[in-house]
């Protein structure tokens, strides 16, 4: 299976979802940005955490009040509904951030 055949299977699945399905005819935001690592790892003493000296970061997602990440090495903020997010091309790595990021604060806040 391809990259790209991964992400649309993955978009197909999560969009079928039945409360999925119900919360596509809202308009509440999913509000994605990168976390700095301060926000990751508060005032850790130890300096050796592969996300201090890594070329990837967390991106973080919320949807009322549920959240969810992604770790990215193109880092990007959005502010998008759930079809937008759904509407994403899938073929570029910072989308693909977006998505997963989104995706995993919807599922968390539906508790799934």
């Amino acid at each position: 299976m391809t990259n790209d055949e991964l992400f649309s299977l993955l978009k197909d699945k999560f969009r079928a979802l039945p409360p999925v399905q119900e919360l596509l005819e809202g308009d509440d935001l999913i509000s994605v940005a990168p976390l700095t690592p301060a926000a990751i790892l508060g005032s850790a003493e130890r300096k050796d955490f592969p996300i201090l000296a890594g070329k990837e970061i967390i991106q973080q997602a919320e949807f009322r009040g549920g959240r969810g990440q992604a770790f990215t090495a193109y880092p990007d903020s959005a502010e998008l509904t759930l079809a937008e997010l759904l509407e994403l091309d899938l073929s570029g790595h910072k989308e693909q951030a977006l998505f997963v990021a989104g995706m995993n604060a919807v599922l968390q806040y539906l508790g799934l």
